[in-house]
């Protein structure tokens, strides 16, 4: 055991003794014990804490289970890990995912080299049938990409990523309570605050697919959530990485809303009205990282501005309500 670990991974969990197994077999599978775990258990009312218990009764993992006092959502659970974060380097893990085996070796001795402030890294999407790699920051070389490509592209995911622990602390960098984008306003403002970059080419976490979970629901999406998310990352970020934001207000606000707002068939005048208003405040115009837009966004934000709305309306009628 190492006595004064490098790394802690936060792993929130709600009765999830169904399907932690995997992430709990994935900790003990590292091939580097140089890491602690803190485990917290939003009110769970099913026995995941003796599943926790049970699986690593006889491994070599130091961790701690940490109840909290109500049921507050993973974002607040997260930030109850941050607080009690005492080592370097810390990283998120959700409890239905699982991460590879050289996972802290590959993080350690890409901390040993350089000391960055973040370490990005791949991630494999798993299904029943197959398995799909993806890249964390797209759009972005390998290696040390700069801080401004990095906010503009990096995905709002709160996994694939492992901060120095003081990045996040001294600039007070949290979890908003949101139903939805709580990570993406984590992730950017984090970004942000960082002035080296470590970029690895290699898929390190393992994003289990569920049909049952609530992050493919649609009936939970809502145009107010990614307009305040969007809101959030505006003030906390600061001015200097003006290009990026007004691609952030493209990517993660302006988009969902358009597709949010036609997928629940709202009057057009009023998706009109939504996105001038938008547009307006943030002083919006199109930027050198439009180009890097995903296609299917280009996609919506080509039929808005085409005034196709009823055509959109129609081709995100079809899938509404639907679990992907």
């Amino acid at each position: 055991m190492i006595h004064n670990p490098l790394i802690t991974i936060v792993i929130p969990y709600y009765n999830a003794s169904g399907k932690i197994i995997k992430c709990l077999t994935s900790l003990k599978a590292q091939t580097s014990n140089n890491f602690l775990v803190v485990f917290i258990d939003d009110r769970s009312t099913d026995n995941s804490k003796k599943v926790i218990q049970s699986e690593l009764r006889d491994s070599n993992i130091k961790y701690e289970i940490i109840r909290n006092k109500k049921n507050i959502g993973p974002g607040y659970s997260r930030n109850v890990g941050i607080n009690k974060t005492t080592t370097e380097y810390i990283t998120f893990l959700d409890s239905d995912d699982s991460i590879d085996e050289e996972y802290i070796e590959v993080i350690s001795n890409e901390i040993n080299k350089s000391k960055p402030d973040c370490i990005c890294f791949d991630y494999s999407i798993v299904s029943k049938t197959k398995v799909i790699n993806n890249k964390t920051i797209p759009n972005c070389a390998y290696g040390n990409p700069s801080v401004n490509m990095s906010l503009a592209n990096i995905i709002g995911s709160t996994w694939g990523k492992v901060y120095k622990t003081e990045i996040i602390k001294n600039n007070k960098v949290k979890f908003p309570h949101l139903s939805r984008k709580e990570d993406m306003v984590f992730t950017k403002i984090a970004i942000s605050n960082c002035k080296v970059i470590r970029y690895i080419n290699k898929p390190l976490y393992n994003y289990i697919m569920r049909n049952d979970s609530l992050m493919h629901d649609d009936n939970l999406l809502d145009e107010q959530n990614s307009i305040d998310a969007f809101e959030m990352v505006w003030e906390k970020i600061h001015p200097e990485y003006h290009e990026e934001l007004e691609y952030i207000l493209t990517s993660e606000c302006i988009y969902p809303v358009i597709y949010i707002m036609s997928k629940k068939q709202k009057r057009n005048k009023d998706i009109r009205k939504t996105i001038k208003s938008l547009r307006e405040k943030y002083k919006y115009k199109k930027n050198s990282y439009y180009k890097y837009l995903q296609t299917h966004k280009k996609i919506i934000l080509f039929l808005y501005e085409a005034h196709l709305l009823s055509l959109l309306k129609f081709f995100t009628k079809a899938s509404w309500g639907s679990k992907k």
